[in-house]
C-alpha cells in the first residue's frame, strides 16, 4: 500500500506553491511601476570621477533619452523657423526645424545631416541658430526675423554678417538686422557684423522681451541721406532684461541733422535691467545726437565692465526714473570713458526723475570713470539724488565755459566722497568758478582729503582753485596716503627641497604692481624658515602669496594702514600632505578617503585643504582622492600634480 505524503511535507510544499504564486503576481506590477515612476537620478560625482581623469576610460556613450512632455512643451515655444535675407526676396530664405544653407549661394533651404557644410542652420527642437560663415543681405524690411515664439538663440561659429539696405525702394519702411518679438540671446567665439541702412528707423537689434549677447558683436545703423527724423538704434530692447558680456562688442551710429542716433535703447514700457559686464565701444561720428545708453524705465549696471562712449550723444548713459529709485551704477573694476561734444545740452552720466518722491542715484565703487561733456558731466535731474564715490579714479570735465556745475544734483541731495582705502576724484571746469562745482552738501570720509579747492563752511560744500594758466578751475579729493610707507613682515615655514626657492608676493587687488621677494638658501631640517619683509608699502588692500614648487600655493587678503603689519607666518606644505607632516604617504589617503566620506571630525584632521586640492581646482573632491591613489601606486603621469 502507498503510503501518503507526510503531513509536515504537504504543509511545507503548500508554502511554497503560494510564495511562487507571489512572486509571478508581482513581477509585473514591479515592471510597470519602474516604466512609469521618475527618471532615475543623476551618477554622483565620485562614480564618474575616473572616467574624467588623465588615463581614465572614456564613458560608454548612452543613447537619447526620450522627450518629456515638458520638455516637448518647452520646444514648443521655440521658432518654427527662422527667416534669413535672401538679397532682393522679400520672403526671405526660411530655415525649418532641420534644415540649413549649404552655402551662401543657396537660394532655398535643404535638411541636414551630421557632418554636412553649412553656412546657416536651424534646430528648432533647442531653438538654436548656428551661423558659420553666413554671409546674408537684404534689400528690404528685415535680416533675420522671427515672430510668435518665446526665445531664439544665435550660435556664433565662424564669423557671420547680415547687411540690410533700401536697395532702391523708394519708401521710407524700417530696416532691421535682426528682429525678434521675443527673447533673443546671442552666444559664441565669433563675431557677428550687421549694417543697416534706410531712410527709415533703422535697427541693428530689435528684441521684444530682453536680450543677451556674449558673443563678439559690430553693429552699424545709418541714416539714408534725407530729410527724414526717424531715428537709428543699434540695440533696441522693447522690455525684459539686457545683459551684455562680450569681450568685443562694437556700435557704430550714422544719423544726419534731423534724425537722432542711439547706442542701446530701453524702450518706455521696459520693466527690466541693462547689464554689461564686457567691453563694449558706442560712437557716433555724425548726425543729431541722442543717447550712447538710453535704457527707460530701468537701472543701468557696469560691473567689471569696458566701456566707452564717444561723439556727438546729448547723454552718454541716461535712464529714467519712474515711481522707484534707479540707478546708474559702476563697480568692480568696470573702466568708463565718456566723451561728448562742448555741448552744453551735452551730458556724461544723466539720471532723470518723474518726480519727487523718486531716487536718483550715480554710485561709482572701486572703478575709473573719466567723462567729458559741454554740460554737467554726471547730471541727476530731481529733488532726491545723490552722486557716491567710493574708492575709485574719477575725472569728470566741463568742456563748456561759463558754467561751474560739473555735477549737477537736486535740492535734496546728499552726496558723499569716500577715498579711505584708494583713488581720487578730480573735477574741472572752463574758466573761473566762483561757486560749488558740486551741487549741494558734500561729505568726505576719514581718510579722504581735498587736495585742491577749499571746504566753505556755509555751503557745506568745497570751491575750487582757479589756474590764469590753463584758464581752468578744479577741484580735488584724494586718498589720505599718510599710511604710505609702512613694513609687511612675517615667516615663511615650507617643505619639501631646501634649495628650491620660496615666491613671496604681495599684490594690489585694485590693479598696479605686484611687490615681489624671493627667499633662497633655507638651512636646518624641514620645516625650513625663512623671514620676508616688504618695506614701504602703502595703505591699501593686498593679496599676499606663497608659492614653492611641490607646495599648494597660499594666498590670504590682508589690509595695510597707518602701522606696521608683522607676524604674518605661513605655513605652505607638499601637494598631497593632508596631515601636514612633511611627507605624502597612505596616511594623507586614508584621511583623504575618510574626509570625503564624511567621516565624523574627519576635517579636523586635515591640516591643509590647500593640500588637500590635488589638482588645485579650488575644491577638495574624489578627483582629488583618485589623484592621490594613483601617485602613491606610482601611476604613469601622476607625478604631474605633485610637482
Amino acid at each position: 500500500m502507498r503510503q501518503g505524503i507526510p503531513a509536515a511535507w504537504s504543509r511545507r510544499l503548500t508554502a511554497l506553491l503560494l510564495v511562487l504564486v507571489m512572486v509571478v503576481s508581482i513581477v509585473p506590477i514591479t515592471a510597470l511601476a519602474a516604466e512609469a515612476g521618475p527618471d532615475p537620478p543623476m551618477a554622483a560625482e565620485n562614480q564618474t570621477e575616473a572616467e574624467t581623469l588623465p588615463g581614465g576610460t572614456p564613458p560608454t556613450e548612452e543613447p537619447l533619452p526620450v522627450k518629456t512632455a515638458r520638455q516637448k512643451a518647452k520646444a514648443a515655444s521655440y521658432p518654427a523657423a527662422v527667416v534669413l535675407p535672401n538679397g532682393s526676396t522679400n520672403a526671405g530664405i526660411s530655415l525649418s526645424d532641420g534644415q540649413c544653407l549649404a552655402d551662401n549661394n543657396a537660394t532655398s533651404a535643404t535638411a541636414y545631416t551630421d557632418g554636412a557644410s553649412y553656412v546657416a542652420r536651424y534646430d528648432a527642437t533647442t531653438g538654436r541658430l548656428y551661423l558659420k560663415g553666413y554671409q546674408g543681405t537684404a534689400n528690404i524690411y528685415y535680416g533675420i526675423s522671427v515672430s510668435n515664439a518665446d526665445e531664439l538663440t544665435i550660435v556664433m561659429e565662424e564669423n557671420s554678417s547680415i547687411t540690410v539696405t533700401e536697395g532702391g525702394n523708394p519708401n521710407s519702411n524700417d530696416r532691421y538686422g535682426i528682429f525678434h518679438n521675443g527673447k533673443l540671446n546671442i552666444i559664441g567665439d565669433a563675431k557677428l557684423t550687421l549694417n543697416v541702412e534706410c531712410k527709415g528707423q533703422s535697427y541693428g537689434i530689435y528684441a521684444q522681451r530682453g536680450l543677451s549677447i556674449s558673443a563678439p558683436l559690430d553693429v552699424t545703423v545709418t541714416k539714408a541721406a534725407d530729410g527724414n527724423t526717424n531715428p537709428v538704434y543699434g540695440i533696441y530692447s522693447y522690455t525684459g532684461d539686457v545683459s551684455l558680456s562680450g569681450e568685443d562688442m562694437t556700435i557704430t551710429v550714422h544719423s544726419n541733422a534731423d534724425a537722432y542716433g542711439n547706442g542701446i535703447y530701453g524702450h518706455n514700457a521696459q520693466t527690466g535691467s541693462l547689464t554689461i559686464t564686457g567691453k563694449l565701444t558706442i560712437t557716433q561720428p555724425d548726425g543729431k545726437s541722442s543717447s550712447g545708453i538710453c535704457f527707460l524705465r530701468g537701472p543701468v549696471t557696469l560691473d567689471h565692465a569696458d566701456v566707452t562712449i564717444s561723439g556727438n550723444f546729448e547723454q552718454g548713459i541716461f535712464t529714467r526714473v519712474a515711481n522707484g529709485n534707479e540707478n546708474i551704477t559702476i563697480q568692480n573694476g568696470s573702466n568708463v570713458n565718456i566723451e561728448l561734444s562742448d555741448n552744453t545740452d551735452n551730458h556724461g552720466l544723466y539720471v532723470y526723475g518723474d518726480g519727487n518722491e523718486d531716487t536718483r542715484n550715480v554710485i561709482i565703487s572701486d572703478s575709473t570713470v573719466q567723462a567729458q561733456s559741454g554740460g554737467a558731466p554726471a547730471f541727476l535731474c530731481g529733488y532726491t539724488s545723490s552722486i557716491v564715490i567710493r574708492n575709485s579714479t574719477v575725472n569728470l570735465v566741463r568742456t563748456s565755459e561759463g558754467y561751474h556745475v560739473v555735477i549737477a544734483l537736486g535740492s535734496g541731495s546728499t552726496n558723499s566722497i569716500d577715498l579711505s582705502k584708494k583713488g581720487s576724484v578730480t573735477l574741472t571746469a572752463q574758466g573761473k568758478a566762483e561757486y560749488a562745482m558740486i551741487e549741494y552738501p558734500v561729505s568726505i570720509t576719514p581718510g579722504t582729503e581735498c587736495t585742491v579747492g577749499t571746504y566753505v563752511s556755509h555751503w557745506r560744500n568745497y570751491k575750487g582753485v582757479y589756474d590764469e594758466v590753463t584758464n581752468t578751475t578744479m577741484l580735488k579729493f584724494e586718498h589720505d596716503n599718510t599710511a604710505a610707507g609702512v613694513e609687511v613682515s612675517g615667516t615663511i615655514k615650507s617643505y619639501g627641497d631646501a634649495g628650491e626657492a620660496v615666491t613671496v608676493t604681495l599684490t594690489p587687488t585694485s590693479g598696479g604692481t605686484p611687490l615681489p621677494a624671493t627667499l633662497t638658501g633655507a638651512a636646518g631640517t624641514a620645516p625650513y624658515s625663512q623671514n620676508y619683509t616688504f618695506a614701504a608699502v602703502p595703505a591699501g588692500e593686498y593679496t599676499l602669496k606663497v608659492e614653492k614648487k611641490g607646495h599648494a600655493p597660499w594666498t590670504e587678503s590682508i589690509t595695510v594702514s597707518n602701522s606696521n603689519v608683522t607676524g604674518k607666518n605661513v605655513t605652505v606644505y607638499l601637494i598631497g600632505d593632508v596631515n601636514g607632516d612633511g611627507d605624502v604617504t597612505g596616511k594623507d589617503k586614508i584621511l583623504l578617503y575618510r574626509y570625503l566620506a564624511e567621516w565624523e571630525n574627519a576635517a579636523s584632521t586635515i591640516v591643509s585643504m590647500e593640500a588637500a586640492d590635488i589638482n588645485q581646482d579650488g575644491i577638495v573632491t574624489g578627483k582629488d582622492k583618485i589623484l592621490l591613489t594613483r601617485y602613491l601606486s606610482e601611476w604613469s603621469g601622476s607625478e604631474i600634480y605633485f610637482q
